[in-house]
């Protein structure tokens, strides 16, 4: 998982991209939801879906939907947030214990262990 992604030029579909910040933009999107990989896989080279994540990702961040983000721009800026926002949750779910867990398992043993209580009917 990224905790950022660095931009050498500009994503842009008028332009041409740097293959690594094609990937690593990819990547984002589809860690954070805005993405589907194609049949073809994940590819270095620029494709449309990449620009509709781009845009998809925009929208859903009240950003110009324009499928452009160019290096330091609002669109890099807000994918860097979204990405550290969801390490950091990644983190505190990884560190908090599930409440399943601790229901069945509680800290203190007082000696006592319940059974649960079975029913029967006889058939008749």
């Amino acid at each position: 998982m990224f905790e950022r992604i660095n931009l050498a030029r500009p994503i842009h579909p008028d332009s041409t991209m740097d293959e690594d910040d094609v990937f690593n933009t990819k990547t984002a999107l589809k860690s954070l939801g805005h993405f589907k990989t194609p049949v073809h896989g994940l590819t270095r080279f620029p494709d449309i879906q990449m620009i509709d994540g781009v845009r998809s990702f925009q929208r859903a961040n009240g950003l110009h939907d324009d499928g452009i983000m160019n290096p330091g721009g609002p669109t890099h800026s807000q994918l860097n947030n979204e990405l550290a926002r969801q390490r950091v949750e990644k983190q505190v779910a990884a560190e908090t214990p599930n409440q399943e867990q601790t229901s069945q398992f509680p800290e203190k043993n007082d000696g006592y262990v319940k059974k649960p209580h079975l029913r029967f009917r006889r058939s008749s």
